[in-house]
C-alpha cells in the first residue's frame, strides 16, 4: 500500500463541546474531549486562523484552503458533505478534519475524507478517505487515495489539481470499497484464521496486547454493554466482516491519527485473509 506515514505522523483526537476562547484570545474554539491542548472547532472558526508569512522556502496555506479546495472538488463530482468535525491544535496551527460524504454507499456505511494542514512546519498538508458504518459508529481509513504536499513553493498552484485528481480517484475506489466490504461480508473464518489475523494485528501495530482480549470478544459475540444488541446482530457470526468491525469497534475513540495508521494497516490485513489482491 501507498507510504503515508508522512499524513499519518501527528496524533489528534477530534470531539464535540461547549464554546471557549483560547488562553492567547486568538480563534476562538469549541471545548471537547482534549489532547495536549486540542479542541475541535466550528467551521467558520477556521476563518479566523491567521496564517504566517512565507518565506524563501516555506509557504502556508490557511488551514480553510485545504477544506475549501476539497468541498469544492467534492462538488465538481457531484458529492457533498453531509457533516464535518474540525480541529485546532497549538494555539491554531495545526489543523485536522474530517468529511462526511452523502449519499453512494447504501445504508451501512458512508465515505469519509480526513484532511490536516499546520502552519507551524509539524506536517505537510494531506487527504486520505475511508469510511464510517452506521450501526457502531466505527470509522476505518483506507490507503487506495492520498495525497500529502509540503509547504514549498507552488504549493498554491498545485494544490487544486492534486486534490481534484484524488477526489477523482475516490468515485472509483467506492467501487473498490463496496467489492471489499462485500468479499469480507462473504468470507467465513474459523477461529484458527481469525486469531492468526489477530496475532498478525498486534506484530504489524493495528492492535495492542491489551485490546486484543476485548476484540475477541466482540468476535465470539459475547456483549457488553456496547458491544451487543442491533450492534452484534449487524455482522454476521464467524464472517471477515465481524472481525474488522470487532477491530474497529475496539479501537474507536483512539487518537484519530493513530485510528488512520491502524486501519489502513489492517485494510492490508484483512483483504490478504479474504483473497483479495494488495498492492
Amino acid at each position: 500500500p501507498p507510504d503515508i506515514s508522512a499524513f499519518l505522523a501527528y496524533r489528534s483526537p477530534l470531539g464535540y463541546g461547549d464554546q471557549v476562547r483560547p488562553s492567547n484570545g486568538s480563534v476562538p474554539m469549541t471545548q471537547s474531549q482534549t489532547q495536549q491542548g486540542e479542541s475541535s472547532v466550528t467551521r467558520s472558526d477556521l476563518y479566523g486562523v491567521p496564517t504566517p508569512q512565507r518565506t524563501s522556502t516555506w509557504v502556508p496555506i490557511p488551514h480553510f484552503r485545504m477544506l475549501e479546495e476539497v468541498e469544492r472538488s467534492l462538488k465538481a463530482y457531484d458529492m457533498e458533505t453531509v457533516s464535518s468535525r474540525h480541529l485546532l491544535t497549538k494555539g491554531g496551527e495545526r489543523y485536522f478534519g474530517v468529511l462526511h460524504i452523502g449519499a453512494g454507499d447504501g445504508d451501512e456505511y458512508e465515505t469519509v475524507i480526513g484532511l490536516r494542514n499546520s502552519h507551524d512546519k509539524s506536517f505537510v498538508a494531506g487527504l486520505a478517505c475511508g469510511s464510517h458504518v452506521f450501526v457502531c459508529s466505527n470509522l476505518a481509513f483506507w490507503g487506495d487515495v492520498v495525497i500529502s504536499r509540503k509547504h514549498t513553493e507552488h504549493i498554491e498552484r498545485d494544490l487544486r489539481p492534486l486534490v481534484s485528481g484524488a477526489l477523482g480517484r475516490l468515485v472509483e475506489m467506492r467501487h473498490v470499497q463496496e467489492h471489499r466490504v462485500a468479499q469480507y461480508k462473504e468470507t467465513t473464518l474459523g477461529d484458527v484464521e481469525a486469531h492468526d489475523v489477530l496475532v498478525r494485528a498486534m506484530d504489524a501495530g493495528v492492535i495492542s496486547a491489551s485490546r486484543l482480549p476485548r476484540v475477541l470478544s466482540c468476535w465470539r459475540g459475547e456483549r457488553d454493554a456496547v458491544w451487543g444488541g442491533e450492534v452484534d446482530v449487524a455482522f454476521e457470526p464467524g464472517t471477515a466482516w465481524r472481525l474488522f468491525n470487532a477491530f474497529t469497534f475496539v479501537l474507536k475513540g483512539i487518537a484519530m491519527a493513530s485510528l488512520l495508521r491502524r486501519t489502513q494497516r489492517l485494510h492490508v490485513l484483512m483483504d490478504q485473509a479474504v483473497g483479495l489482491p494488495t498492492v
